[in-house]
């Protein structure tokens, strides 16, 4: 039987279906209008700005407009920082754009303004200024608590604290748990921290998993990772030979195995087909690959 990874989510599925859905340079026309609003206000002396923000009261009595304009405040009526401000917009979404996709991108940021504007009319603004400075707090404290430890009753109340970087210490507490003697209750909870992120669409984490199911000795599991991570991460020479030096070290006989790598050098050698790539590996993993082969 052939190894897949079907480990993809349902955006994932959703943004494969559906190509045209998304709106292609986003971020620059978001940035253009937030550079537009804030050199004519230069003029205007903030008048254009007092015009597009969001503000509950004034929505309720009929100026809807603002639910849509505020995406168009500039971060500052300084020159220079509002320039900075526009350029920092284009260039995050346009690197995000690339990583996702065009429709995944479109989707994360509409779903994410119009959550915004949910909040904004059943909260009003300054409830959720209150809510943001309370998850920042926690964020602060558990960074604080967490930093440079190996506890992992620490690192799992942090990740229950932290709502911003909640994955950071769970992954810290994957980590941790395959290089420790762990009770039963410790190795539930890094398996369902395992099983949590594992549906995370990440470049980094499918990499950190591989290695805790190998380690663990859940082969079919950690081969998932694996190629879910080679997949993320297909351009880069580096990954595909961080992942064949993974594998490397839990080589066995076992059929999984053999077709696992088989089947990940030759979407390897399918990506160089098509994209004219040079990935190339060093002999350690070429040697890894050959004796699957044989």
């Amino acid at each position: 039987m052939m190894y897949r990874n079907d480990h993809y989510g349902p955006i994932d599925r959703f943004c494969a279906k559906h190509p045209r859905l998304g709106i292609s340079n986003l971020a620059m026309y978001i940035a253009i209008g937030q550079a537009a609003v804030g050199i004519l206000d230069l003029f205007f002396r903030g008048a254009l700005a007092n015009l597009l923000f969001f503000h509950r009261a004034l929505i309720f009595r009929g100026q809807v407009w603002r639910l849509v304009t505020f995406v168009l405040i500039p971060s500052s009526s300084n020159p220079f920082y509002l320039l900075l401000g526009c350029y920092v917009v284009y260039w995050t979404g346009q690197m995000l754009e690339r990583e996702w996709g065009t429709v995944k991108f479109s989707l994360f940021y509409l779903c994410g303004t119009a959550l915004s504007i949910a909040g904004g009319l059943l909260l009003g603004a300054s409830a959720l200024l209150v809510v943001f400075g309370i998850l920042l707090n926690c964020n602060m404290i558990a960074r604080s608590m967490a930093q440079d430890t190996e506890d992992l009753s620490v690192l799992s109340r942090a990740a229950q604290l932290d709502r911003f970087e909640w994955a950071e210490y769970m992954l810290a507490y994957v980590d941790h748990a395959a290089q420790q003697d762990v009770t039963p209750e410790e190795q539930r909870q890094a398996d369902a921290y395992a099983d949590r992120l594992s549906r995370l669409d990440s470049n980094t984490v499918p990499l950190h998993l591989a290695g805790y199911y190998l380690r663990t000795g859940r082969l079919e599991q950690g081969l998932a990772m694996a190629e879910k991570y080679v997949r993320y991460t297909a351009s880069d020479s580096a990954c595909w030979q961080r992942a064949f030096g993974l594998l490397s070290m839990y080589e066995t006989e076992d059929p999984l195995f053999r077709e696992a790598v088989v089947h990940m050098a030759e979407l390897m050698e399918t990506w160089n087909e098509e994209h004219m790539g040079e990935i190339v590996l060093d002999e350690n993993a070429a040697a890894l690959i050959a004796r699957m082969r044989s």
